[in-house]
């Protein structure tokens, strides 16, 4: 019982402090498993960045260059994080799903170093990208 109201003290004191610091609740708050406005900030601060320039790197070239595709894991891994990130229930859902089929897809054209297919499937992604909602 004592640990127990330990425990709630603690949660309570957390919380206020979040609060103080700006944040409507603490981290753990948002651990169901659906994204929530921190979710996406930090995913936009983190993920966002790597697929920017990964594009831009490539539209620069103008073609697939064994040194862009060095990159590419990384590049792959963002367009997954931030495309799970997308998903609007606990479980992967339709939005998600597709998402990650796109950045395999992507990462599959981009192999074939077929600069056009590669920037078609990248426009797929990006299209499938929802225009509204967690990260829209």
């Amino acid at each position: 019982a004592q640990a127990k109201d330990e425990h709630e003290s603690r949660r309570g004191v957390l919380q206020v402090g979040a609060m103080l610091l700006g944040g409507s609740q603490p981290s753990w708050a948002s651990l169901d498993g659906v994204p929530d406005v921190g979710d996406l900030y930090a995913g936009r601060k983190r993920y966002a960045p790597k697929i920017v320039d990964g594009y831009k790197s490539l539209k620069a070239s103008g073609a697939v260059e064994d040194d862009w595709l060095s990159n590419l894991p990384k590049m792959r891994k963002a367009m997954d994080k931030w495309g799970a990130l997308q998903r609007q229930d606990v479980v992967p859902d339709k939005i998600s799903r597709t998402l990650l089929k796109d950045s395999a897809a992507f990462e599959k054209a981009a192999k074939t170093k077929d600069f056009s297919s590669t920037m078609k499937a990248f426009q797929a992604y990006l299209e499938d990208l929802p225009t509204a909602g967690p990260g829209g």
